[in-house]
């Protein structure tokens, strides 16, 4: 499986800090209405705001846009006229109001969560633990607990009449404009277990359809409508949008938002049961990924968009509706992708907002249809130029020659060189004699042991394996591995090279050797179904334990960790191999291809050129540019001094250099382990294990072939069936798929 889709494609935020300057959308220059920047002829143009330090915690209700501000002691409530929440003064860069404070001097709110109607009723949680209510005049409405004091309230929703949804990580409670409980619904069920204290804590958020609806987002992949069957009556149903995913739905004071997987912010339409389109994110330079809190729908054609901290976009952006014509004239280079990086998604952003020329458009193809409807593009006159690769797309796309190669724009490149990237990351993109794409970062899984028990130098076959365990009889080799992953990841790469010529296309599984082999794996196997082994590296490797089988070199420092976790010196053996080589599996990250009857070539390798250019945005693996790869090698085997005023060395006691440890591992060896620099050694290590790292792109065939061995061959470890009989029929599976193949 590839794993950069399995580990990536749900977006997890990537803690990226990035300053991004006020955007300025790009143009258009028109492809066909499929690529029509825009919708219904606008795009949203966007500008960062600047807001003052501690505020968070956006509404916009009854006309005002309404925000906290983190006092240091208290949190403060403020409020601005949504037509002058934001001044420009003598900068273009508009920024937030000052705002009304609406709460007396003293008073001590203690949570985040508040809550206003469009009475200009606001509501509050006080130092107490006590839920307020304070009248548009300032009096107070009323100061009641209706829940266990010990729930913590994850959100507070207005409703009609005066009525206050609460919710807590145990139930929800409607409430009267007298803070009476009208009714109650529980909710514990959707709450998650925190630590081992047994303590919980509320992770449902209440919503707000456009039609006066309630909704709750819970944290079990549900979304729930409250109903009310009669006064007071309360109940929670399964409320389902078809083809919708229920962790996308965003509040907002005009109803629910829909952010889709194509990239596109909808707006929920109830009495429709509807999505309406309101833009997508890349036209207005944004991400989904990093969206906090509400969509703030400011005015007719206006709204704003606030970002985590840990978002790479971070901070709030303002967004106005343009019409498409009044933006600046660019070219169109349409983009499509699957699930991009939010790394990607970054530097796409960052080239639209720095190219005069082009402008970059990504288009999203989800699921089977999408990907159909891509295949029929890529044919048609007008197809995308650029297209996020995975292996089973490089696998399609490459044997039907539908990839432009890229070697010629890399010779004539005067920004990269051929040798300014790992050879071997080149050739194994090199398909039918083209190099169809060039990935910008990667990492390698890899097998770990002791020296001292596999030796100094990788690589084994399985009798290497079988040796190691009869001279450690008793020890732990294969952890908590189930029979699948033992096949799949451990000793796939043996079973595809021994038992399979490539090149001839003849298998040999229906020997007595395959038999034997497979029932010595299952042996070794434990009974779960499992798909994937994790084996935390923290604290120190057990004595009784031979080999780390899913170690990963994702950073340089990776194999100096390993050591620190075995406490002892340390190989990378590798996979076993039939030939005994050494092997490691190499995964890529963002890789780009140029389609080859597209009409904007040059400007998609520009673009291309320029992201495996990129410097800047926080490296999710390593980098594929030696370059790159040799700089952040130097720095980690080069001595920090401590240097004196006159910039010598520093010495300690004992007249040796002071130094500052290039290294810092956390949760390894005591918990705290600081290396001062990698030995030359160390580094040579690491450069033989990516020397020696098999970057091929996984086909499905390869994939689908360990499959069927997994599929015939896991009853016989229930005795439903014997192994020589399971050998003979993957022998006739394999050689089928293997001679359709060639």
């Amino acid at each position: 499986m590839d794993l950069q889709k399995k580990f990536f494609r749900p977006r997890i935020v990537w803690f990226v800090v990035f300053l991004l300057l006020p955007v300025a959308i790009p143009g258009c220059g028109r492809k066909d209405d499929a690529y029509s920047l825009g919708i219904d002829g606008h795009v949203y143009v966007a500008e960062q705001v600047e807001l003052p330090e501690g505020a968070m915690e956006y509404k916009v209700r009854g006309g005002y846009l309404y925000w906290l501000e983190d006092r240091g002691n208290r949190f403060g409530i403020y409020r601005a006229p949504v037509e002058a929440a934001f001044e420009r003064g003598t900068a273009s860069t508009p920024s937030l109001s000052q705002g009304e404070e609406l709460l007396p001097a003293g008073t001590v709110i203690s949570s985040r969560q508040y809550e206003a109607d469009g009475e200009g009723n606001l509501y509050y949680v006080d130092r107490d633990n006590l839920l307020v209510k304070r009248r548009p005049d300032g009096t107070e409405g009323y100061r009641v607990q209706p829940w266990d004091g010990r729930e913590g309230i994850s959100s507070l929703a207005a409703g009609d009449g005066g009525r206050l949804y609460v919710a807590t990580d145990a139930s929800i409670y409607a409430l009267d404009g007298e803070g009476n409980v009208e009714g109650q619904v529980s909710v514990g069920e959707y709450t998650r277990m925190e630590g081992f204290s047994g303590e919980t804590h509320a992770m449902g958020y209440l919503l707000k359809g456009d039609d006066g609806g309630i909704y709750y987002r819970t944290d079990h992949s549900q979304m729930m409508k409250i109903e009310e069957e009669s006064p007071g009556n309360l109940h929670l149903k399964a409320w389902e949008a078809p083809g919708k995913a229920w962790h996308r739905f965003l509040p907002s004071s005009q109803g629910m938002m829909y952010s889709g997987e194509d990239g596109t912010l909808y707006q929920y339409r109830e009495r429709e049961a509807a999505f309406e389109a309101l833009l997508r994110w890349a036209d207005s330079d944004l991400s989904e990924n990093g969206l906090y809190g509400e969509i703030l729908c400011l005015e007719e054609g206006k709204m704003a968009v606030y970002y985590d901290a840990a978002s790479f976009m971070s901070g709030m952006y303002l967004l106005e509706k343009t019409p498409v014509e009044d933006l600046p004239e660019k070219e169109t280079v349409v983009f499509a992708v699957f699930s991009p990086s939010s790394q990607m998604e970054q530097f796409v952003m960052q080239f639209n907002r720095n190219s005069d020329r082009y402008r970059v458009s990504m288009v999203y193809y989800q699921g089977e249809e999408g990907r159909a409807r891509l295949d029929a593009q890529i044919l048609s006159p007008d197809p995308p130029d650029l297209i996020e690769l995975y292996d089973e797309d490089i696998a399609k796309y490459a044997r039907k020659d539908a990839l432009e190669d890229l070697s010629p724009y890399l010779e004539t490149s005067a920004v990269l060189q051929r040798e300014d990237f790992l050879e071997g990351i080149l050739e194994a993109y090199t398909i039918r004699g083209r190099l169809v794409c060039i990935p910008r970062e990667f990492w390698c899984d890899m097998v770990i042991g002791r020296s001292s028990q596999v030796g100094e130098e990788p690589g084994w076959t399985v009798e290497d394996v079988g040796e190691l365990m009869d001279r450690h009889p008793g020890a732990e080799l294969f952890a908590d591995m189930g029979f699948p992953i033992l096949v799949r990841d451990f000793f796939g790469n043996y079973i595809l090279g021994q038992y399979i010529d490539w090149e001839s296309g003849t298998c040999s599984f229906d020997g007595e050797e395959f038999a034997a082999f497979m029932e010595w794996v299952a042996a070794q196997s434990r009974e779960t179904d499992q798909e994937f082994f994790m084996e935390p590296v923290v604290g120190t490797m057990p004595g009784d334990r031979l080999l780390a089988i899913n170690a990963s070199l994702l950073d340089l420092e990776a194999l100096v960790k390993q050591e620190a976790f075995f406490q002892e010196a340390v190989t990378a053996i590798g996979y076993p191999t039939a030939d005994g080589r050494a092997c490691y599996k190499g995964n890529i990250l963002d890789r780009v291809g140029i389609l080859a009857n597209s009409s904007r070539k040059e400007a998609a390798w520009e673009f291309i050129e320029a992201f495996l250019a990129w410097e800047d945005g926080r490296p999710m693996g390593l980098p594929s540019r030696k370059t790159a790869l040799d700089k952040r090698m130097e720095e980690l085997t080069t001595p920090d001094y401590v240097l004196d005023g006159e910039g010598n060395p520093q010495m300690d006691q004992n007249g040796n250099p002071l130094v500052i440890p290039r290294i810092t591992l956390l949760g390894v060896g005591d918990g705290r382990v600081e290396v001062d620099y990698m030995t030359q050694e160390q580094a040579d290590q690491v450069y033989q294990v990516i020397a020696a790292t098999d970057f091929t792109p996984r086909d499905n065939i390869r994939e689908e072939i360990l499959d069927i061995i997994v599929e015939e061959i896991s009853p016989c470890l229930t005795g439903r069936k014997t192994f020589q009989e399971a050998a003979e029929v993957v022998q006739n599976r394999v050689q089928n798929m293997v001679w359709e193949n060639m």
